[in-house]
């Protein structure tokens, strides 16, 4: 039996994961996407105010000439429409309700009462979005891309984000018989990371004082 290929771009052809149109490497990227669009978000009408960005990370002219950075209102306006050709200019709010009203109409779910909930809504079900079985109704391919777009945008626009250090391989809290493959990042002024996805912390200095009574013992 032939294995389904990942729609998606690979250097070497990858293998999709089960039942689904593209592989698990893209799947996770998609739920990174949607978590960091569900945390800032939240920012883009204070991006969209000239002056410094959020944290002061894109070092806007605080006497700015424009009344409003366009970037950041391109991202709120429905006629923006996506583009996958380099340009970091994309509608997150088009992205977002253009591909949780394709989500609903697939797989009758309930309209979400805000673009947070929106967000929510595509990853909780990002398995139905790239469902084999629903590639007559919904461009998985499509979909992945205009998420990713519109992450980056949103990245862009906040600034430098902080790079994981790694993923958490370790069972999910709450669903021990799958593994979480968070993104963990390391915690400000200590040796700790916590995972995003799950939220499981460990602390960098406890295990420290564990490695050194273990080199004691031995």
């Amino acid at each position: 039996m032939t294995a389904t290929l990942c729609v998606l771009p690979h250097r070497t052809p990858a293998a999709a994961a089960n039942q689904l149109a593209v592989c698990e490497g893209h799947l996770a990227r998609a739920r990174d996407d949607l978590t960091d669009i569900d945390t800032l978000i939240v920012l883009l009408p204070d991006m969209a105010l000239p002056g410094p960005g959020p944290g002061n990370a894109r070092g806007r002219a605080v006497h700015s000439a424009s009344p409003a950075v366009i970037d950041a209102l391109c991202a709120t306006d429905l006629r923006t429409t996506p583009e996958h050709d380099g340009q970091i200019m994309t509608s997150i709010t088009n992205t977002i309700t253009t591909w949780t009203r394709a989500l609903i109409d697939t797989a009758r779910l309930s309209t979400p009462t805000s673009l947070n909930n929106a967000v929510r809504l595509l990853s909780t079900h990002i398995e139905t979005l790239t469902a084999t079985a629903h590639t007559d109704q919904l461009d998985p391919g499509e979909a992945l891309r205009d998420i990713h777009d519109a992450a980056r945008m949103l990245r862009h626009l906040a600034g430098e984000t902080p790079q994981p250090v790694g993923r958490h391989t370790g069972p999910h809290p709450d669903d021990p018989s799958r593994d979480c493959n968070g993104r963990l990042f390391g915690l400000q002024w200590s040796f700790g990371v916590t995972c995003q996805h799950c939220g499981e912390t460990w602390d960098g200095h406890q295990e420290l004082q564990r490695l050194g009574l273990v080199l004691d013992a031995g």
